[in-house]
């Protein structure tokens, strides 16, 4: 069956994307606010760093879940589906509410919604894929990086900013709504008779999965390995960077608060250079150099104690986060085989999960044994960054080979 746009799904399939990415776009809303606001909720409520990193090493737990249902994304790839798992989530958030206070009550609530999110995010993904011409999807995907991380980043900046420990309650709340508000962004076209996006026949069949060459294979295996290697020094410096700030700053809550800002603005200039220049730069050069420079800046925030040098890293910080991001998911895209791209998602999302949550747990235990510093902590996830830079990097030549005989043949 062909996969490609006719006159009359045009219309019906661009607005379905726009509806996923924007749907994606609040969903990320939610989820930051709510790890921002847990965060630093479990760190001044409990006084522990190792409570922090119990919210992130839960997501071991999702992930394993995940990877259990790896298959999942065959049977939630319907807009219905997606909704439902908003509104669960929405539920969870009114859980949280009433048990804010019983601190694994709330990271065992935490849990579930994270392994809904798991499921939900490769779903999404693969559905934006399955649906979007190939001339156009490295666009479609830069637009949903970009419209996810913005709002991610305006979560985190509406968290740290107004966070009051008596009032987590209200943010968990506005969470609620944020969710309920992506489920009926998926769910009410759908009732004014806009054409179905997603190809039923085509989603519901277990076709097998075409062969990859040698050099494929190979990259599939970097990709989800180095998304789990990302992952593992994202975790780092989320539970380093607030007991570092507490560290060097009078006031860490307003320091994450502008930091997390000065993050929101290097991902708009990101999102604007990606928009401008999207295929001025192969997806391989975007995850080298995203990921080396992603490296360096981490480094150096772990070397400054001044609130200035660390808004200037943090917009190089949310710019090459968000270039290596868009890159990595493009060419994952590229070569995956698609009818069975939702389980490579699934997989990539799940083990990233599983891999995080470890060196969360990891991390935060070091920090409050005094093991490590917080400093310490953020030097590492900076070398795991540049680490993933140049395994990529030095892959072998065949597949950068298979790269331009691709590149040929799409031409």
């Amino acid at each position: 069956m062909s996969h490609s746009f006719t006159e009359q799904s045009d219309a019906g399939k661009s607005a379905n994307i726009m509806r996923l990415v924007f749907s994606g776009g609040l969903t990320a809303l939610g989820d930051q606010i709510t790890l921002i606001a847990l965060s630093l909720y479990a760190f001044f409520q409990f006084e522990s760093t190792l409570a922090v990193a119990a919210l992130f090493g839960i997501r071991s737990a999702a992930g394993l879940v995940g990877l259990a249902l790896r298959h999942m994304p065959d049977l939630v790839v319907t807009m219905r589906a997606l909704a439902g798992l908003d509104i669960l989530r929405m539920l969870l958030m009114f859980a949280m509410i009433a048990t804010v206070d019983v601190l694994w009550v709330l990271i065992a609530l935490f849990f579930l919604q994270d392994v809904i999110g798991t499921l939900q995010a490769s779903a999404r993904m693969a559905m934006l894929s399955q649906n979007a011409a190939r001339p156009v999807r490295q666009a479609v995907n830069a637009l949903d990086v970009t419209a996810s991380q913005v709002m991610r980043m305006l979560g985190a900046i509406g968290a740290a900013a107004f966070f009051d420990l008596q009032n987590i309650g209200v943010f968990l709340g506005l969470n609620a709504v944020v969710f309920l508000l992506a489920a009926l962004l998926l769910i009410a076209p759908i009732k004014v008779g806009l054409p179905s996006f997603v190809n039923a026949e085509a989603i519901t069949q277990k076709q097998a999965a075409s062969p990859t060459d040698g050099a494929k294979a190979v990259e599939l295996q970097l990709l989800t390995i180095g998304n789990s290697l990302i992952s593992a020094s994202i975790a780092l410096f989320s539970v380093g960077i607030i007991p570092y700030l507490a560290e060097v700053l009078n006031d860490p809550q307003t320091g994450l608060s502008l930091l997390q800002a000065s993050q929101f603005g290097g991902l708009t200039l990101a999102g604007l250079a990606i928009f401008t220049g999207l295929w001025v730069f192969s997806d391989r050069k975007a995850i080298v150099a995203g990921n080396a420079l992603l490296g360096l800046a981490t480094i150096l925030m772990a070397q400054s104690g001044v609130l200035f040098v660390l808004l200037v890293l943090g917009v190089f910080n949310g710019l090459c986060n968000m270039v290596s991001n868009s890159g990595a998911r493009a060419r994952l895209m590229a070569i995956a085989p698609q009818e069975a791209l939702g389980g490579h998602m699934q997989v990539r999302v799940a083990l990233g999960a599983l891999v995080s949550g470890i060196a969360a747990l990891a991390s935060g235990w070091a920090i409050d044994a005094d093991i490590m510093k917080p400093a310490s902590v953020l030097i590492f996830a900076g070398v795991g960054f540049a680490a993933y830079s140049v395994l990529y990097a030095i892959q072998p030549s065949t597949v950068r080979v298979e790269r331009k005989n691709d590149v040929r043949t799409n031409a």
